[in-house]
């Protein structure tokens, strides 16, 4: 038996739609497993609180609202700009001046008035005009398996399951729960049959899977593998399998009810949520409209230039069928050497596939019959009265994603560990079957990496070096489109092992040449690490 606790206290930043500042944020886990010659039954808990965590983005716009309202300041700098309102020391037509005016009781940072502005902010929650997250959600999970070796001997059976319960409570800073909880919860069985054949040459595993979801059909996911053993010491092995999956969409691509910027939000589109959804929202002559989850779905237009209607579905769980070949043998060199080599490549073809799709919807008005908005919401949209959302859901459009792995491990100069290895991935996706839709497949069609190093280079001295290589591609995500750029990262370190204190101390560094590079647009540059580490009882 093992009873597990597990806890995390921290502050951070994090990058998602915008930039947060998650301070004093808190994390347990909690495991009581049981496990027994052929069967183990466990489950855990998982709780979240996010502490004094906000939203920057909005914790800037909530302190400018604070000092001078958006709709006073662009008043007062109208005003001083063209010269209806005259104030001693301030000139018409003249920029700097008209926001020296409307900027004129601006909060300094760092003075006491700042910090007391800001710390209502963050103690504001981002859903009541501050930029606060309150979020405790948490989830129970339980699994168990149980293998038949022992009962039948013709072939080995596995038989399992497991149950997921979510319970979602961000108070309606992040998803929909502001007047009422949410939750939901998640089942799946399995079953699995492995056998071998001529020899044990010839291994068969069969499985099938069937899970179903609060706010989804069930679904089964088969799977069948062959692995096949060559030569006389079977070393040589060609495997190829054929299986089908599904992913449910998450808590977040169900239920998010997000405001991300002053007019936008990230909705979360299940049935469910799209019922829960309902924000009120200002127009730019001080009136207010009431856009409900139906009605952003419903009247949503690709844009403020090209007002026809969105082809957008309630999300629902994206599948997958993928195929997969491979070869892995260890090759005699010499009498002392040996060649590992790992061949791999897959096809996969998904059907739903998930991402998301941005939308504008007037704050007044409707569609027409024909998905093109009526007068009402035409004017709307002319009049800036419209509010952008970012729409979690499917595509209907084909996406195939293909690729080729390569790995290579031997020996060189006798002592040396030498070791290499290539990744090819492909996504086919043709955008004009789907112009609006963002895959955000976020993956180099092309990377490398390379290892060299000696355990022992001399007595308990060792070093290792890593080189690794990814040439540029396109990134996607709600927070911000762009190019990563390629890059090549140079990682080394050093070891010395120290018997008599059963230790191991270790000098190292990454990125080594110094150029900095991002790993997603938007994020900060990831500059060189230098570190020392002393293992004890290694």
């Amino acid at each position: 038996m093992v009873l597990n606790s597990r806890f995390s206290r921290g502050d951070n930043t994090y990058q998602g739609t915008n930039r947060f500042s998650q301070k004093g944020y808190f994390i347990e886990q909690y495991k009581l497993e049981l496990i027994g010659k052929n069967f183990f039954v466990r489950g855990y808990y998982t709780g979240n609180d996010s502490g004094k965590s906000h939203d920057l983005r909005f914790a800037a716009i909530a302190l400018n609202e604070k000092y001078n309202p958006t709709q006073n300041w662009y008043q007062e700098y109208a005003g001083i700009y063209s010269g209806a309102l005259t104030v001693p020391g301030f000139t018409p037509l003249n920029d700097a001046d008209a926001r020296r005016f409307a900027n004129r009781n601006r909060y300094t940072p760092g003075s006491a008035e700042f910090k007391t502005a800001l710390e209502e902010v963050i103690n504001t929650p981002i859903n009541k005009g501050g930029a606060g997250i309150k979020d405790e959600t948490s989830f129970y999970h339980f699994d168990a398996n149980y293998n038949f070796k022992d009962i039948i001997r013709w072939g080995e059976i596995q038989i399992g399951g497991s149950y997921r319960k979510f319970d979602i409570n961000s108070n309606g800073t992040l998803f929909t729960d502001e007047n009422s909880s949410i939750e939901f919860d998640m089942v799946g069985v399995y079953s699995q049959i492995q056998k071998k054949f001529l020899d044990d040459r010839l291994k068969f595993t069969g499985s099938v899977r069937y899970d179903k979801s609060k706010n989804f059909e069930g679904n089964f996911s088969p799977r069948v593998a062959l692995n096949y053993s060559l030569g006389e010491s079977k070393n040589h092995i060609l495997r190829a399998s054929y299986q089908t999956g599904f992913r449910n969409p998450s808590t977040l691509e169900q239920y998010f009810g997000l405001r991300s910027g002053p007019s936008k939000y990230i909705l979360g589109t299940s049935q469910e949520n799209l019922d829960r959804f309902s924000t009120t929202v200002v127009n730019q002559d001080g009136s207010t409209s009431v856009i409900t989850g139906r009605q952003a779905f419903g009247n949503a237009l690709v844009g403020r230039d090209n007002r026809v209607k969105l082809d957008v579905n309630p999300i629902k769980p994206e599948k997958v069928t993928s195929y997969e070949v491979g070869y892995r043998s260890i090759i005699d060199l010499n009498s002392r050497n040996i060649l590992e080599l790992d061949i791999n490549g897959y096809y996969n073809q998904y059907n739903d596939f998930v991402a998301f799709k941005d939308a504008i919807v007037a704050n007044y008005g409707a569609l027409e019959a024909d998905g093109t908005p009526d007068a009402q919401a035409d004017a709307a949209i002319n009049n800036g009265d419209y509010t952008s959302f970012v729409l979690n859901t499917n595509t209907a459009a084909n996406v195939d994603s293909y690729g080729v792995g390569v790995g290579l491990n031997t020996k060189v100069f006798k002592t040396f560990n030498l070791g290499a290895n290539y990744t090819y991935s492909k996504l086919i996706f043709d955008q004009s079957e789907d112009p609006t839709f963002k895959a955000g497949f976020n993956t180099p069609e092309h990377q490398v990496k390379v290892m060299f190093g000696n355990p022992n280079l001399f007595k308990n001295f060792g070093f290792n070096v890593n080189l690794r290589w990814q040439d540029e591609f396109y990134w996607q995500s709600s927070f911000l489109d762009d190019t990563v750029d390629a890059r090549t990262v140079l990682d080394a370190q050093i070891n010395y092992r120290v018997p008599a204190i059963k230790s191991r101390f270790k000098v190292g560094g990454t990125n080594l040449t110094g150029n900095e590079y991002m790993v997603a647009p938007g994020s900060g540059l990831i500059g060189s690490m230098y570190y020392v580490s002393w293992t004890i009882n290694d």
